[in-house]
Order: structure tokens, then sequence, then C-alpha cells
């Protein structure tokens, strides 16, 4: 016995698929917090944690893919690929994403300050 109601489902084009959105799986900001200030009391114990410090808070604020920051055959993240923005108001940090695609993230000043500073002071 054939079901002929699976067929048009399957066959017919004014059928629309809908799909339910569903919210990422995300920290609040309280986990977040919490999770930061233990990064920075272990980066301040030891200094070999403030290169996990560095990327965690890389991938959270300017929402880059782990991918970005990752050594590949054909690219390799640099610090210095972060440069002044032509506008001075922050900076830009130049990523090669999925499909070896350029994309440059702009980094606002206060947040550079907030994150980023006392890394740079540490690592120079």
């Amino acid at each position: 016995m054939r079901n002929y109601l699976a067929d048009a489902k399957k066959n017919c084009k004014y059928l629309i698929k809908v799909k339910i959105y569903q919210p990422p799986h995300t920290f609040d900001d309280e986990v977040w917090e919490t999770f930061i200030q233990c990064l920075t009391v272990a980066a301040d114990e030891n200094p070999k944690f403030e290169i996990h410090r560095f990327v965690v808070l890389s991938l959270k604020v300017l929402f880059l893919r782990i991918s970005e920051l990752s050594s590949r055959d054909y690219y390799t993240p640099l610090f210095n690929h972060f440069r002044p923005d032509p506008s001075n108001e922050g900076w830009v940090l130049h990523v090669v994403g999925k499909g070896k695609k350029e994309r440059v993230v702009t980094v606002l000043i206060h947040i550079s300050k907030m994150y980023w500073v006392d890394t740079v002071n540490r690592w120079t």
C-alpha cells in the first residue's frame, strides 16, 4: 500500500518546511564573569595562562571562530595582525576564516583597553 500523503509532502513545490528557532547554548553573564575572573587569577599566578585568557577573551569579545585564531598550513595568526584603524577610532584585526576568506574585525578602543592592555604589557 502506498502512502500518497508522504509523496505529496515530498514533491509539492508549494509546501514550505518550517524550522523552529532554537537559541544557541551560551553562558549567561554571571558564568562568563566568573570564568574570566578565574582566568585572570590564573594568569596573575602563572604567566603561561595569559595566552589562555587572551584567546578566550578574543573569541568572546570579537565573535571569532576558533579556526580564525588557529594556525593552519596556509595561515598563521600573529599579534601584529592587530593594526590601528585608519580612522584612529580603534583597532582592526585581519583574520582568515571559513573558505580562506579574509575578514577585518573592528576592535573598539574601550574594549581593547579593558581586555588586552594588560596582556600586551605583560608580553612586551
